[in-house]
């Protein structure tokens, strides 16, 4: 449900999350995809004749992982996926001039490409552009943000959005404060001109509110969360719902 539209006279912007936002997640096989990404390494080292195997280098990329994500889950500090690859040639001592960025771009490559938006997302954004309202990406993800802004491409909406924000970038997580006072200072309004669009209240909702920005929980499957958050201003369930909230906002 839509509650009162006065607390959203003035806003001027509005920022997304991503996942479950934006892009669909429900089509993404994780364990696939990354078994995927490992394959594209293979490929490569098996034109060098280097000798590693797929469980091997699977293994190995876990071990490091994990501590870093248990990390993550109680510091909000950002998984670097870079330093995880890096660590990995070292071990393996694989040539130099195997570049790590490329390492990075080959094991992100299924996900670059299985990346869908939701139906209604290209259609929301155009509207809320029509009606001059600035838009902005605010995302988690452990795959570097010129990687992350390739997806928006293929996808065709980067044009929509004025900056995109992403943690792999920052170094830290949402709900920490670093993005969302980034996207402030970048947009130049008050945070109560400013809204928020996200399907996680611990992270979205509580990060974003924390500042004063306006959120927007978008609960798609219309399901009660069990994770603890801040409540949100207002709760939605379809991105085509956005349109109403600002069109009696006066500019």
């Amino acid at each position: 449900m839509i509650r009162s539209l006065d607390s959203f006279l003035m806003i001027q912007a509005i920022v997304f999350d991503l996942g479950n936002t934006l892009l669909r997640q429900d089509n993404l096989d994780w364990p696939k995809l990354e078994k995927a990404g490992f394959l594209n390494h293979l490929s490569i080292f098996k034109k060098r004749e280097l000798g590693i195997n797929l469980n091997g280098w699977s293994d190995l990329f876990y071990r490091l992982y994990e501590p870093q994500k248990k990390i993550a889950e109680k510091t909000l500090l950002e998984i670097s996926i870079s330093s995880i690859f890096n660590a990995m040639t070292e071990f393996y001592r694989i040539p130099k001039d195997l570049n790590l960025s490329i390492m990075v771009r080959n094991f992100f490559q299924p996900l670059i490409n299985a990346r869908l938006l939701f139906n209604d997302a290209s259609a929301a954004l155009q509207h809320l552009k029509e009606r001059e309202i600035r838009l902005a990406v605010i995302s988690n993800t452990h795959m570097p943000g010129i990687l992350s802004m390739e997806v928006l491409e293929r996808l065709n909406i980067r044009q929509y959005f004025e900056f995109a924000f992403f943690s792999s970038d920052f170094g830290w997580r949402k709900p920490h404060p670093i993005m969302f006072e980034s996207a402030v200072n970048h947009l130049q309004l008050k945070p109560n001109q400013i809204m928020y669009v996200g399907d996680q209240p611990d992270k979205d909702v509580a990060g974003a509110g924390a500042l004063g920005i306006k959120t927007v929980w978008i609960n798609r499957d219309q399901i009660k969360s069990k994770k603890a958050g801040a409540k949100p201003d207002f709760t939605i369930t379809a991105l085509s719902e956005l349109e109403s909230l600002i069109k009696k906002t006066k500019r």
